[in-house]
């Protein structure tokens, strides 16, 4: 395996996101970076690895083909007895390690932990089911494989509770505005709501309940631009 130094790794993962090849994953040569060195030094070709790695709700996650690849890599050896679409059952052993370890991740357990609503586990059970045991099985007994280091797959940060909006803030008047201005901005931004154009218009001004009233001409000529002179 070719090892880089940081220097190196830094001066790659530039190339690799001004190339863009890696766009939809990594934001900036930064998370390019940092992706490169774990990967490798998990055991992995630094720039080749980038394609096993993702970013999910900002935790990195390995695909869970490459965590059985990093298994197989260390001697030990796998055998399913059972993997469909209602349970997955795998038993390790390794030629330096004395007994086995049984694994089972059931359609059950995965009810119990709230996860059946995620879409994957409506399409793809068989897979996920699969990639749980796995990753339950590294964490049990074989967590050698990572270095101790806790690092999830694809599929169990995709189950990660995914962080809520903010509600939006009530859309209420400054103290400061007088009656007739307060009455101009309610109709303006009744006006724009009516015509579905709100959002758009808060992006392009900020929030309506702190628009001044000197740009409520503004806002309604946008409006009628974008809208088409509704």
């Amino acid at each position: 395996m070719t090892r880089l130094s940081p220097d190196a790794l830094w001066s790659v993962a530039e190339r690799i996101h001004r190339g863009g090849m890696f766009a939809g994953k990594f934001k900036t040569p930064e998370a390019v970076f940092t992706a490169m060195l774990l990967m490798q030094e998990l055991g992995f070709e630094a720039v080749s690895g980038l394609s096993s790695i993702h970013m999910i709700h900002n935790v990195p996650a390995l695909s869970s083909r490459a965590l059985l690849s990093l298994v197989l890599r260390r001697g030990y050896r796998l055998a399913w007895t059972e993997r469909s679409e209602t349970a997955a059952e795998v038993t390790v052993t390794h030629a330096e390690r004395e007994g086995s370890h049984t694994v089972r991740y059931a359609i059950e357990d995965a009810k119990r932990a709230g996860l059946l609503s995620n879409r994957a586990w409506q399409t793809m059970p068989r897979s996920m089911l699969t990639a749980r045991a796995l990753s339950e099985l590294v964490s049990s007994w074989c967590a050698d494989v990572l270095g101790g280091a806790t690092i999830y797959t694809e599929e169990e940060v995709g189950d990660f509770a995914r962080p809520q909006p903010e509600a939006p803030a009530p859309k209420t008047l400054p103290p400061a505005v007088d009656v007739p201005d307060a009455e101009r901005l309610s109709r303006a931004i009744q006006w724009v709501e009516a015509r579905g154009l709100l959002e758009q218009a808060e992006q392009e001004y900020g929030p309506a309940a702190e628009w001044e009233p000197t740009i409520l001409d503004s806002v309604k000529t946008w409006a009628k631009r974008i809208g088409g002179g509704k």
